[in-house]
């Protein structure tokens, strides 16, 4: 009642098939790993993306209604002059707005004639500047990247540009003179 076991029988796996196994088994989840860190980074930078769209877009709605109701628009001396803060004052019938530069991007003030004031932020990325033209009625706003030396982490990204465009109205019409016109 002598039994023998076939080699071929045999039904444990050996210490190189179970090393080989989670040898495979790690380099996927470490593939794996690198696709989901990857696919989260681009995601977070198409939101911090669209989220500077839409903040650009609020942006140009609120200039072009400042400026449409406005008055009278003053831009700084020099568009080029890091050193200026206000860099749009606009006068209006009901106040005054002033646009100026931060490190966080634009800030907004309002001051209305009764005694309020307002304070809204267009928040951007550090590396963009800003500078306004006004050529006549017409007003620019002007926001663009500064070029940087060292390349970019991400050079599919385009560099932000952004313009903005409001003419004044023109000045109303000067009302004709009543009385006897010899």
């Amino acid at each position: 009642m002598n039994q023998r076991i076939h080699p071929q029988r045999r039904t444990a796996a050996s210490l190189l098939e179970l090393l080989a196994a989670m040898s495979a088994a790690s380099i996927v989840t470490a593939a794996a790993a690198g696709l989901v860190h990857k696919s989260f980074s681009l995601e977070s930078r198409s939101r911090s993306t669209v989220a500077e769209e839409r903040t650009a877009l609020r942006l140009a709605r609120q200039f072009r209604a400042d400026i449409h109701t406005g008055l009278s628009a003053t831009c700084s001396a020099d568009p080029a002059e890091e050193t200026t803060t206000e860099i749009v004052m606009i006068a209006g019938p009901a106040g005054s707005v002033v646009y100026r530069r931060e490190e966080t991007g634009l800030v907004r003030i309002e001051t209305a004639v009764a005694g309020g004031l307002t304070r809204e932020d267009f928040v951007f990325s550090p590396s963009v500047s800003w500078a306004a033209r006004k050529h006549g009625r017409l007003v620019t706003l002007q926001g663009s990247a500064a070029a940087t030396s060292t390349p970019s982490p991400n050079p599919q990204r385009p560099r932000p540009a952004i313009t903005i465009s409001a003419a004044l109205p023109s000045a109303p019409a000067a009302p004709l003179p009543t009385g006897d016109a010899r």
